[in-house]
């Protein structure tokens, strides 16, 4: 009786038990971070708990997911050169993952007083500070912290003393901001998810 040689599908070499838990871990890590990310960014409802840095951060995403492909391909490749090539690459994700990490860790905010409050008495305008890696800025912010904490910013970006402004409330969606510096007021009118529709970085 004549065997049949074995095809090529026979052929190809079955995963170990080791490649199979890495690659679902090196993939499952990707996927988990990306949506994460893209849910921390979206954020309709500006829920206070995705505003953390470390969750919308798209370079700590970003890096997560490039170090995962390369971390794969060098386990994957035999030869020199390609390892050496992904072994090149992971250096700058992992500079740029540092980086990511420390701006999460060094930044501060700090709530500096309520500046108004909506007639309802539901939505409170709050001026913050917020310190960084590299710089530090103000802003104004809208506030909820009856139920779910909601917060969405209405001035952002502003030096120490551009971030001193005026506000009032009209009504119980509008909010009228006045640069204490001259004429100039912005208006924003918001949701009752505090989404606003004049939020404005400062010039």
């Amino acid at each position: 009786m004549v065997e049949s040689a074995p095809s090529e599908v026979d052929a190809r070499p079955i995963p170990s038990d080791a490649d199979v838990i890495r690659r679902g871990v090196l993939i499952g890590l990707g996927v988990l971070t990306v949506i994460q990310w893209r849910l921390a960014a979206w954020n309709p409802w500006n829920l206070e708990i995705f505003r953390h840095q470390a969750l919308t951060s798209g370079s700590l995403a970003t890096s997560v997911v490039l170090a995962s492909v390369c971390i794969e391909g060098w386990w994957t490749f035999r030869g020199c050169f390609p390892r050496l090539l992904l072994g090149l690459a992971g250096i700058p994700l992992a500079f740029l993952a540092l980086i990511a990490l420390c701006s999460t860790f060094v930044w501060k905010q700090t709530v500096h007083g309520v500046e108004a409050v909506s007639p309802d008495g539901r939505v409170q305008a709050v001026r913050i500070s917020t310190a960084g890696l590299l710089r530090s800025s103000g802003g104004l912010v809208l506030r909820i912290t009856d139920g779910l904490d909601r917060r969405s910013d209405v001035l952002y970006e502003c030096d120490e003393e551009q971030q001193l402004a005026g506000a009032r409330f009209l009504d119980d969606r509008t909010l009228e901001i006045t640069d204490r510096n001259g004429p100039k007021t912005v208006l924003v009118r918001f949701d009752k998810n505090l989404n606003p529709r004049g939020a404005t970085p400062c010039p």
